[in-house]
Order: C-alpha cells, then sequence, then structure tokens
C-alpha cells in the first residue's frame, strides 16, 4: 500500500509517513470507528473506554482509559507509531505528555459534517488505502450524503426547521453553540439548534 508522505492534521502539523502506520492508539471513540470503516482496524492496538464500535473490533483491544484521562503508561507501553487525538475529546496536557514522549499525535478538530468527511479522507491517505475500492467508496458516499442533505436542506428553504435541544452531558447538563460538528449535523437534517447562538462553546 502506498501513502502521502506529508499530511497535517487540524493543528497544521505536517506528519511525514514512510508507511502506514502499523501500532495506533486511538483516542477518540469517533475515529476508532472510522479506522475500522476503512478496513484498517489491524493497526489498532488500543482505545479508551468509550470506544464500543465496532464490537467486535474494540473487544480485542486493551483500554487506556478514558478520552479525558487515559493513562499515558499505558499508551506507552503500547509502543504506538501514532496515536489519534481530537483537540475536543482530548486534554491538551495528555496530548502534550505523549507528544514529549516521542509519540506523534495527530490532532483533528472537525467543526462541520463536511469538514468530518475531509478528516476521514486525510485518514485514507494516512493508512495508505484512499485508492482501495472499499476505503475510496466509503469517502465518495460520505461526500454524496452532504451534498444530498445540503440540497435537500436548500430545498426546502421556506419550511420551519425543528426547534432542538442536544444534551451531550447531564452532571453538569451542557449543550452546544452553533460553531459546533453536532450543531452543523443538526441543521444538515432540518433541526435548529436552540442554543446555536450563546456566547460559549458548551452551554451549561
Amino acid at each position: 500500500m502506498n501513502v502521502s508522505r506529508s499530511i497535517a492534521d487540524d493543528r497544521n502539523r505536517v506528519f511525514e509517513f514512510a508507511g502506514p502506520p502499523r501500532r495506533v492508539v486511538s483516542l477518540v471513540p469517533s475515529d476508532t470507528l472510522n479506522v475500522a470503516a476503512l478496513g484498517c482496524a489491524s493497526a489498532l492496538v488500543g482505545r479508551t473506554d468509550y470506544c464500543d464500535l465496532p464490537a467486535e473490533v474494540v473487544a480485542r483491544l486493551p483500554s487506556v482509559g478514558g478520552t479525558k484521562n487515559p493513562r499515558i503508561d499505558d499508551v506507552m507501553r503500547l509502543e504506538p507509531d501514532l496515536v489519534l487525538a481530537n483537540q475536543e475529546e482530548n486534554t491538551r496536557g495528555d496530548l502534550e505528555a505523549l507528544a514529549q514522549r516521542g509519540v506523534r499525535v495527530y490532532v483533528a478538530f472537525p467543526k462541520r459534517v463536511a469538514d468530518g468527511v475531509a478528516h476521514l479522507a486525510r485518514l485514507a491517505r494516512l493508512f495508505g488505502v484512499a485508492r482501495e475500492p472499499g476505503a475510496r467508496d466509503l469517502v465518495k458516499r460520505a461526500y454524496q450524503a452532504v451534498r444530498s442533505a445540503e440540497q435537500a436542506r436548500a430545498a426546502s428553504a421556506g419550511v420551519a426547521p425543528v426547534q432542538t435541544f442536544c444534551p451531550i452531558w447531564m452532571e453538569p447538563l451542557m449543550t452546544v453553540h452553533g460553531d459546533t460538528f453536532i450543531s452543523d449535523m443538526l441543521a444538515l437534517c432540518g433541526a435548529r439548534n436552540v442554543f446555536d447562538d450563546r456566547a460559549r462553546r458548551y452551554p451549561l
């Protein structure tokens, strides 16, 4: 498999890859699912307590703790050549601690659904499967789904959106404002996040 040698993450840091990563710890539940969906589950060697899909994949993977409190020593014991992280899911201190110990930490931060699909496409390049039929079709269908949703939204511009509250945490009760992946997903589905105008990114 071929892989692009230079790939930037959402912090605009450029990583050089001579080949696909072979030992990957995912600190992001959605990326555990993404990697498996791209056909690269064999590269995963660790995950978080909250990674639950695909069930048959995560069942064989050791957990390194939560997304907010991974056990750094456990991550290091797995000898990863790459850690997948998310700017909102994971804490800066943990990611810096891993980087200081010589681990490549690839950080994603999609704010729109289309950003999430672009991230999936970059993962396909990173793992060297961008031209594989299964991965290529997955990314293509994802982009098509976004375009179809955008067209449907434009066609129903005169229809009042469903007023929606989406809780993301219970103690304390939290939701999201407008500049988030979740809020954009709601909008694509014909809903309006009733907290989209709040100043705080995660209103209490």
